[in-house]
């Protein structure tokens, strides 16, 4: 009787410690209340036209020892190099220890395959929008010239790029990028592109 005396005193003691210490916080902490403004929405251009131009960079900037590497910012899925495994779908990340069943599914890294899957298609999307994603705003507003991105500055040469320049300025590469970025994909350009490696 006495043990269950004690467990609800201390358990009294706690509530009335735990009120005190939060009221005190609530009360210090209403004259730290700052008013934030949200922030300005980033805008990018459509992932649905990203998949015209999502080849090309496979093809240019995905291999193994490129971009398409885990430990680069910049990272680039698909057919050709890495492929992506949602480690959150418990289907997928078995393919992460089980190399049968990434040779039976075709997703081996670096072999090709199945095709670009749609979730490759997002996360190179996702990718190429998160490299300067302030910039990249201003540049789907038409406030600032595509060439200020890092995404056509590193591949033109214009920045170091331990790959060297991919392309040059005025290319089919270049103008399918570009015209992405301007809200209307040159298909006919990226087509052209591809056919050029």
């Amino acid at each position: 009787m006495m043990h269950a005396r004690a467990h609800v005193f201390t358990l009294r003691l706690a509530l009335r410690l735990g009120f005190r210490l939060g009221l005190g916080l609530g009360l210090g902490l209403t004259g730290c209340v700052v008013d934030l403004a949200p922030p300005a929405p980033l805008e990018r251009p459509t992932l649905e036209q990203f998949k015209t131009v999502s080849p090309l960079m496979e093809q240019r900037c995905g291999s193994l020892d490129c971009h398409g590497s885990l430990a680069r910012p910049f990272r680039v899925y698909g057919v050709r190099g890495l492929r992506f495994v949602d480690i959150l779908n418990p289907d997928q990340a078995l393919e992460l220890v089980d190399p049968e069943l990434v040779r039976a599914n075709g997703s081996y890294p670096g072999t090709g395959g199945k095709p670009t899957s749609e979730a490759e298609y997002t996360q190179n999307w996702r990718s190429a929008c998160a490299l300067e994603p302030e910039k990249l705003t201003q540049v789907t507003r038409g406030e600032l010239d595509p060439d200020a991105l890092l995404l056509l500055k590193k591949p033109l040469g214009v920045e170091g790029h331990k790959g060297a320049a991919v392309f040059i300025k005025g290319s089919s590469d270049y103008v399918c990028i570009t015209s992405w970025l301007d809200g209307e994909v040159s298909e006919s350009e990226c087509a052209l592109a591809l056919k050029n490696p």
